[in-house]
């Protein structure tokens, strides 16, 4: 009911053929995760191990992890559980062990990925993803995608695809011009828009949860109440973060109590 278009991965295989390197996304592409947001992981876990408010801790460190380190375009894994809280630091081995349990072939771009393979093209795989190359070359292997000519990975290159300059390096690595590459991506800006701006030719394939939520409007109207609840709870986690930031300011400046000085 919700498979790709026949005729979109004809079109798909038909460019293909005109490429000299196909270049894949990995989460959402060739990877599909059982959940409609990749944090839906942090609360499978949370249930499972009993441990209360991970999800939002988790999602609140790997914020934190991006404010602290503004000058980087990518982040680190270890990034993120440096910045979480200490009752949830063991958690980081069993994120990374659930989340290669949960990761599943997508069928329809393996397919596809074969096509390229048995065209003799080169083929290579580029991920906006904290997580470590090693992990996502594993959960490649794991689900049957090998045989690729070069991964990369941003948070071991430091550039990402949504930037447009992990497009630029991988262009500078292969040494290729752009027309000479096909990019295919779920990611409507990463994938597509910033493909296209470095002159690269992309094909932007349509998230399998879009195509359920589009059929589904009572699943639709619950990820949006999910995803405001997520909204606020950012944004009380960044006015608290103000807020002790301008304590710790006026404490240093030695003018008294705080809680004096401001309004709150």
């Amino acid at each position: 009911m919700f498979n790709q278009p026949r005729t979109l991965l004809a079109k798909i295989k038909g460019r293909i053929d005109r490429a000299r390197v196909v270049s894949f996304d990995v989460f959402d592409t060739l990877l599909l995760r059982p959940y409609l947001e990749p944090t839906d992981l942090f609360s499978h876990i949370e249930m499972a191990k009993n441990a209360p408010r991970f999800r939002q801790k988790r999602v609140e460190a790997e914020y934190d992890a991006r404010r602290r380190r503004a000058d980087r375009e990518e982040i680190t894994f270890d990034d993120i559980y440096m910045e979480i809280d200490d009752q949830f630091k063991p958690l980081k081995n069993v994120e990374l062990e659930w989340e290669m349990m949960v990761l599943r072939q997508n069928p329809e771009l393996k397919e596809v990925y074969d096509y390229a393979r048995k065209a003799g093209k080169t083929i290579v795989i580029a991920s906006d993803m904290y997580l470590p190359t090693d992990f996502v070359a594993a959960a490649l292997k794991k689900n049957g995608f090998e045989g690729f000519d070069r991964l990369y990975v941003s948070s071991e290159i430091g550039k990402t695809k949504a930037s447009g300059n992990l497009y630029k390096h991988i262009l500078n690595d292969l040494q290729v011009s752009p027309q000479e590459i096909l990019h295919i991506g779920d990611n409507k800006n990463a994938d597509y828009k910033s493909a296209e701006n470095n002159k690269i030719s992309a094909v932007l394939y349509r998230q399998l949860k879009s195509q359920f939520l589009r059929s589904n409007k009572r699943a639709f109207l619950l990820r949006e109440r999910e995803r405001e609840r997520e909204r606020e709870r950012e944004r009380e986690h960044r006015r608290e973060h103000t807020f002790n930031a301008a304590r710790n300011t006026l404490a240093k400046e030695n003018v008294g109590d705080f809680r004096d000085r401001l309004l709150v």
